[in-house]
C-alpha cells in the first residue's frame, strides 16, 4: 500500500495507519510528495498533479511492485486516480 499525504500534511500523518496496516501484514510505503521535503524543491521543476502521478508510477517501478493499493489524502486523491489510470 502506498499512502500519499495531502496538503499541508507530511508522511508522518500516516504513522498510526501505517503501523496498523503493517501489523495486519501489509507492506506500506509512505513517500514525501515532490516539493514537500526541502531536498525535493528544484527550480523549474513541475509540481502539478500530472508530475506527482508520474512520481507514483516511478515509485512503484523502483520498488518492483507489480500491483499496489494507492491511497491519497485530501487533494492527492485525484492524483492517485491519475496514477492508477
Amino acid at each position: 500500500m502506498v499512502l500519499f499525504h495531502g496538503f499541508p500534511d507530511t508522511p508522518q500523518g500516516w504513522a498510526d495507519t501505517r503501523e496498523t496496516l503493517n501489523r495486519a501484514g501489509y507492506r506500506t510505503v509512505v513517500p514525501y510528495l515532490r516539493g514537500y521535503h526541502p531536498e525535493t524543491i528544484v527550480p523549474g521543476r513541475g509540481y502539478g498533479p500530472d508530475e506527482i502521478a508520474e512520481d507514483a508510477v516511478r515509485l512503484l517501478d523502483a520498488i518492483g511492485a507489480d500491483r499496489a493499493v494507492l491511497v491519497g489524502h485530501a487533494w492527492v486523491a485525484s492524483v492517485v486516480y491519475r496514477a492508477a489510470v
